[in-house]
């Protein structure tokens, strides 16, 4: 008989976590092979090849473990930077980092308009 059913505990329940407390290190150690190399850091590439779990399972363990969320921070903001700067310099190809950008950090092309003229409202005729 289970250690726990002679005690009358219950079981929490549901599958256990794959999250380990090397994950934060792991990004990290990926941020800086990724830089050394001059490559993009990709999150999918990460929660896959590195930490061997599904990449739905980041912003999870971004909402439970705060230095896992403060690592995986880092690392988009590593990656906005290389998209700008490779981008600009054309090492990356302009468009697929624009829409990179734009997916990924919410950045999109703006237009400014600046309407200018007078605007005369009149309340409606009552008969």
């Amino acid at each position: 008989m289970p250690e726990n059913q002679e005690n009358n505990e219950k079981h929490p329940g549901g599958r256990p976590t794959k999250y380990r407390e090397t994950f934060p290190q792991k990004v990290n150690k990926y941020i800086t092979k990724c830089s050394e190399e001059n490559v993009l850091p990709v999150l999918e590439e990460l929660a896959v090849d590195i930490l061997d779990v599904s990449p739905t399972l980041i912003s999870t363990y971004c909402e439970l473990y705060p230095e896992f969320l403060e690592s995986v921070e880092k690392l988009k903001a590593i990656q906005k930077k290389m998209l700008i700067r490779l981008g600009l310099s054309e090492v990356y190809n302009a468009s697929m980092a624009k829409f990179c950008l734009s997916a990924n950090h919410g950045m999109a092309e703006t237009e400014n308009k600046n309407i200018t003229g007078k605007l005369e409202l009149q309340p409606p005729l009552i008969q």
